[in-house]
């Protein structure tokens, strides 16, 4: 989650230079989490595999800078809605 936040708070302030780093910190993290999803009880929704597709997607190593752009353009959005449904659930 550390990973996906700083990718959503780069994203978000529009810092290309803190989205670059959060990006290359992401990649494993990314991949790490692939193998280990959210149980469906916590994501009903299935917010966690969309944030990861698009996550994954910007981490490529062959994206270029419009790719990863697009790929990064809902993932403020979806990350809230992540936690926004897991915060519901724990209640």
């Amino acid at each position: 989650m550390d990973a996906l936040n700083a990718v959503t708070s780069a994203t978000t302030a529009k810092n290309a230079r803190a989205l670059t780093a959060a990006l290359h910190q992401a990649r494993p993290a990314v991949a790490k989490a692939a193998r280990h999803p959210i149980p469906a009880c916590a994501d009903p929704s299935g917010y966690w595999n969309v944030l990861l597709m698009h996550v994954n997607a910007a981490v490529s190593t062959k994206a270029s800078a419009s790719n990863v752009h697009a790929a990064l353009q809902e993932v403020p959005k979806i990350h809230n809605q992540l936690v926004d449904e897991v915060k519901q659930i724990a209640q």
